[in-house]
């Protein structure tokens, strides 16, 4: 059964955060920073949900300006991921962009670039038969085609 829209996005931002850490920091310190999270009570697959806890995490291990560099560098791949604008300009929180970029990816059922099995309105098939569902699939509808015709 294929992920909801919500859970992929969980997941996105889980894998995101886990090649941040490795890339500004290295794997092991990644390794290290999941385990701190782990002894902590928040579970891997927790981090999505519990993400103000794991930036408290980070700010003890890294200092808060250090944590905000690292959630600033996973809220923009999470941003280039789901091929969305990076806005930074206004004075809101690194949360709220977030939230923001959640609630966008979710009310407009937008899928990550990494998910190959998100299903696109031009790949489905059709009910009436062999014709795709894309625009060539609206072709029967246009005035003078198909059972649409009218013969004056």
């Amino acid at each position: 059964m294929r992920k909801s829209l919500p859970e992929v996005f969980d997941d996105t931002l889980n894998s995101l955060l886990g090649a941040t850490l490795a890339s500004m920091l290295g794997s092991s310190v990644r390794d290290e920073v999941y385990s701190v999270l782990s002894t902590r009570g928040i579970a891997e697959r927790e981090v999505p949900t519990r993400f103000d806890n794991v930036f408290d995490v980070l700010a003890e291990t890294f200092g808060v300006v250090g944590a905000k560099v690292i959630i600033y560098k996973v809220i923009s791949e999470l941003h280039q991921e789901y091929s969305q604008p990076v806005d930074f300009s206004f004075q809101g929180t690194l949360r709220d962009k977030l939230l923001s970029l959640r609630e966008r990816v979710v009310f407009n059922h937008i899928w990550p670039r990494h998910e190959q099995n998100a299903d696109s309105f031009l790949d489905k098939e059709s009910s009436h038969g062999t014709v795709k569902a894309g625009l060539g699939g609206l072709y029967r509808y246009k005035k003078g085609v198909g059972s649409n015709s009218n013969p004056d």
